[in-house]
């Protein structure tokens, strides 16, 4: 999922907090996924050109290349979707569906699910 997110984003590049959000997991798991991924030659560190005190995942060829071998084609069809969105629109998508999300628990724990289900 890492290597979908990094390939999904402007110039196939994030800061590790973002990953962290885009994963729904905590900064240390990501900084673990990271090095893993890093280990493997998939993505690299690189210094922010803007400010060298931050830091971007980058996605390698050799990322794009796995993610090419391994992913049915419809991959593609959803990577062109997606990255029609606008860094914006993606954030308002992701807030989106965190509420409905949210929601459908908050049902799930009220009956109200197993209700409308019977």
């Amino acid at each position: 999922m890492a290597l979908i997110t990094l390939e999904s984003q402007e110039n196939h590049s994030i800061q590790p907090s973002e990953l962290s959000c885009a994963l729904g997991s905590s900064r240390t798991n990501a900084t673990r996924i990271a090095d893993e991924l890093e280990k493997r030659g998939w993505i690299e560190r690189r210094e922010s050109n803007n400010d060298r005190r931050c830091l971007h995942l980058q996605l390698t060829e050799k990322g794009h290349q796995f993610l090419r071998e391994v992913l049915p084609p419809q991959h593609n069809c959803l990577h062109q979707l997606w990255s029609s969105l606008s860094t914006s629109e993606k954030d308002q998508l992701e807030h989106i569906t965190r509420k409905l999300l949210s929601r459908l628990d908050q049902m799930e724990e009220e009956g109200v699910l197993a209700d409308s289900l019977r």
